[in-house]
């Protein structure tokens, strides 16, 4: 019957349901400074045709592990670029470290200084300062006076979604995409449902019993198992197209999360990537990627 391969195909399915931690590799050393700068222009390029991938590949091995350029300038240029380029591309943890970094350069960097950005960017480095105040107080306060400011460590864990799970049924798509309320909810109704479909067939098959035929009397009741059995099969596939709708709406191919900052030297085994600190001071935040 039509209920019994939906339900043999759906328990399959989930017994897919997986998910994949990925990392990412270190960074490369600097390259010598003439062909920093040549990338530097190339990525101001990319920056005003938009192609915003592009600078953050360009730029990011000039600013992780270490800055790479001599002039305290175009490292403030390099990490205007790089923040604004993560910001559109919607990358924002990312970004407020670009911009933080930045400013830990020069605590009272004005837009108008640098290459014009979008408003909503400048919006946010704005924000960006005003979150991290206190930071920036401090390093005006010791900028130039040796003082060393305890170094704090970010972990960063990068997790790429698998693009098939979205079509999984029972809210895997949801769950993949953090969404737990929401996969709880396609999960329950699911499996409500398809409980109840599954309950239609097998009491419609005990009451036509072993001779396959029905009374009168049993046919009607058999007639109501179906309409349970149909009905609830129906709102299964409803369900299970809505939820695969809504998990690639909000699919996202790779996602960042960020641990609380922890003053402890990462373990051994881990790759570092530093934001360096406001010169004349020693404080910084260091991105370790486990392994």
């Amino acid at each position: 019957m039509p209920f019994e391969r939906v339900t043999s195909t759906t328990f399959s399915l989930l017994l897919l349901v997986a998910s994949v931690l990925f990392v990412a590799p270190a960074q490369a050393g600097c390259p010598d400074e003439t062909e920093a700068l040549g990338l530097l222009d190339d990525a101001e390029g990319f920056y005003v045709t938009h192609q915003y991938e592009l600078v953050t590949q360009t730029l990011d091995p000039l600013i992780n592990p270490e800055q790479c350029f001599k002039a305290d300038d175009k490292n403030i240029e390099a990490q205007l670029l790089l923040g604004v380029a993560q910001f559109e591309l919607g990358e924002l943890g990312m970004a407020e470290l670009a911009f933080l970094g930045l400013l830990r350069r020069n605590p009272d960097y004005r837009i108008e200084e640098g290459i014009p950005i979008p408003k909503s960017a400048a919006s946010y480095l704005e924000e960006v300062r005003k979150n991290h105040d206190e930071e920036l107080q401090e390093l005006r306060s010791v900028k130039g006076g040796g003082v060393v400011i305890e170094t704090v460590y970010v972990t960063v864990e990068e997790q790429k979604g698998l693009y098939f799970i979205n079509f999984l049924p029972f809210g895997a798509g949801q769950f993949q995409n953090d969404e737990l309320a929401l996969g709880m909810t396609f999960l329950t109704l699911e499996v409500v449902t398809a409980t109840a479909s599954l309950l239609g067939y097998f009491a419609i098959e005990y009451i036509r019993g072993a001779t396959f035929e029905f009374t009168a009397k049993e046919r009607a009741v058999a007639e109501n198992w179906q309409t349970l059995q149909l009905a609830s099969a129906g709102a299964f596939y409803v369900l299970y197209v809505t939820g695969v709708v809504l998990a690639l709406t909000t699919y996202e191919p790779s996602r960042r999360s960020f641990l609380p900052p922890t003053t402890d030297k990462p373990e051994e085994g881990l790759s570092w990537f530093v934001t360096p600190a406001a010169e004349g001071a020693g404080a910084s935040v260091l991105l370790q990627w486990p392994f």
